[in-house]
């Protein structure tokens, strides 16, 4: 031998893509494990300048990120007993059902009642949030309405 590498003919060129992506990108064989293996070396006529856009970084990111939150729902659906999301979703509806059932008349009315005071006083903090402060009409006619005979207690 002259010392020159000989390439075996069943050995893919390491250099010429085996396919390209859906993005365009091409696809090397990966050849060798050695770092001394000569064919992972690059002579800068690969396709491939090994660069990544930010761009592609986050849309790989995002996509790994989706891919990971799919298998954790899926492991958790498995360690729970279910076969997917709509048997968990059913079991909970009809747990739900149960309980309401096992209620007595009393206590329904009573949880209608505290969720209507919850709402009525979310309610009230929204049209408070909404008023400027010190604008709120009060009843002894304080206020921007002071003085407006438009409203009650206004002129004078």
């Amino acid at each position: 031998m002259d010392g020159s590498r000989t390439r075996r003919p069943s050995l893919p060129n390491p250099l010429e893509p085996v396919g390209y992506r859906r993005d365009g990108r091409p696809i090397c064989p990966i050849l060798g494990a050695s770092s001394e293996d000569d064919s992972n070396k690059s002579d800068g006529d690969v396709g491939f300048d090994g660069s990544v856009t930010q761009e592609d970084l986050s849309w790989l990111l995002a996509r790994e990120k989706t891919q990971g939150g799919r298998a954790a729902v899926k492991k958790l659906l498995g360690d729970l007993g279910f076969d997917n999301s709509e048997a968990l979703a059913e079991f909970i509806t009809a747990k739900r059902e149960a309980e309401q059932g096992a209620l007595s008349e009393v206590e329904r009315r009573e949880q209608a009642a505290e969720k209507k005071l919850r709402a009525a006083e979310a309610r009230e903090a929204q049209a408070a949030a909404r008023e400027p402060e010190g604008q709120a009409w009060r009843p002894g006619g304080e206020g921007v309405r002071a003085g407006n005979p438009n409203y009650p207690a206004g002129g004078k």
